[in-house]
């Protein structure tokens, strides 16, 4: 009996497997009733996986994204725009890369922010404009600036002002351009340049504080360039400037307030006419070593030396072409001593004639063709006055045996007998 029972169990078991295989294959094909996966930020990614796939899927869920990021091809709007994107529509208060920034402040790389691309070349163009327009009143340059290369002149020629001094100091300079310079604090020198034949760089300069030292110059012929000035807070001195013919540039010079005016050591210079409009120096006023200066009538309003606190002195030597004082007419008093000595061609002392007082010595030697006779008529009209409170020292001038027999100049008069 059970022999027989075998094969018919055996034929309905194989029967049940083949309906159970069956049934598994029409299933595999069929979508599975669970959700679909997120892609990022939500988006949903069609997942093609077989029934094991779906089978591992479903048994571990922590690596279910993991699984769908390497098998899936990224949405297409998500290729478009990148992960940092949603595919979803974007809430009114969220940043977007293409609205304007509502103030001028950038975030950090992590926000949205951008600059539009013609912001920055626009900036650029206006600081560039900026630098080569004129500049604005009131640039000022502190500190003392010196300029020994010509190279340095680029990095103040736009100065209106200079907080302290300026001096130039290049022996291979031929020329500068200070346009915009009104004012020097404190003082002006320029000295040791060669091939510098003028100073007319200084259109515009009115104003120096200081001294203003014009020296060693081998190259300058006329100065120039003061023409705006009117007066100097300290001393001018211009000296051993060998081939300066004129004085041009200081005709609107009205005084030296603050120091001595020195004219020295110029071999070349004739005359000092182009200080016509000087009135007053506080300091002393020096005439030397200018071996062509054959007058000094550019002094015609010269009325007052040496009214500062300290005082000053007329000194007038070595000066060989030199043959009179014409021009110091208007001197009254002086608050110091005379001194005329050295000066081989001067003949005649008549127009300090007007001086009505000196505080210190008066000193007139070793003038070898000034006769005595002048310097007794200048004594006279001292004493006459209110004096001088020092010395008279008159020695190495010309001796002759009687004035009144051959004067040079009759008592009331600069013109010769």
């Amino acid at each position: 009996m059970s022999f027989n029972l075998r094969p018919t169990m055996i034929a309905s078991l194989l029967f049940t497997c083949l309906i159970w295989l069956l049934a598994g294959c029409g299933t595999s094909t069929m979508p599975s009733g669970s959700s679909l996966p997120s892609g990022p930020h939500g988006a949903e990614v069609p997942v093609e996986n077989d029934a094991d796939e779906a089978t591992n899927n479903d048994a571990n869920p922590a690596t279910d994204e993991e699984v769908v990021d390497e098998t899936q091809d990224p949405a297409p709007d998500e290729t478009d725009n990148g992960d940092d994107i949603p595919s979803d529509p974007v809430p009114d208060d969220t940043d977007n890369n293409d609205e304007e920034p509502e103030d001028d402040t950038t975030e950090s790389p992590g926000g949205n922010q951008t600059i539009p691309a013609d912001t920055t070349p626009a900036e650029d163009e206006e600081e560039e404009e900026e630098e080569t327009s004129e500049p604005v009143d009131g640039v000022l340059c502190t500190g003392n600036i010196v300029i020994d290369s010509p190279d340095d002149l680029q990095y103040y020629e736009n100065c209106t002002e200079i907080a302290g001094s300026l001096t130039i100091d290049c022996p291979e300079l031929t020329d500068f351009n200070f346009a915009y310079l009104v004012r020097i604090q404190d003082n002006l020198t320029v000295q040791n340049s060669n091939s510098l034949f003028t100073m007319s760089g200084f259109g515009v300069l009115n104003h120096v504080g200081g001294d203003i030292t014009i020296t060693n110059n081998p190259g300058m012929i006329y100065i120039g360039g003061l023409s705006q000035l009117t007066s100097v807070g300290g001393s001018l001195i211009i000296n051993n400037n060998i081939n300066l013919a004129e004085l041009t540039g200081l005709d609107a010079l009205v005084a030296v307030d603050g120091g001595r005016l020195e004219i020295a050591g110029n071999t070349n210079l004739l005359n000092l006419n182009h200080l016509s409009s000087l009135q007053s120096i506080s300091g002393s006023l020096i005439i030397r070593e200018n071996a062509r200066v054959n007058a000094v009538l550019g002094l015609a309003n010269l009325s007052s030396i040496g009214a500062g606190e300290n005082g000053g002195s007329l000194e007038i030597y070595k000066n060989e072409s030199l043959k009179d004082l014409n021009g110091l007419e208007n001197l009254i008093e002086m608050p110091g001593t005379v001194h005329i000595y050295d000066n081989a061609n001067l003949i005649c002392t008549y127009a300090l004639r007007n001086l009505t007082h000196v505080t210190q010595d008066l000193i007139i030697t070793g003038n070898p063709i000034l006769s005595w006779c002048e310097v007794d008529i200048l004594v006279d009209a001292l004493t006459a006055a209110n004096g001088v409170d020092g010395e008279i020292i008159s020695w190495g001038n010309l001796e002759t045996e009687d004035c009144d027999l051959n004067p040079y100049h009759s008592e009331d008069t600069d013109t010769p007998i």
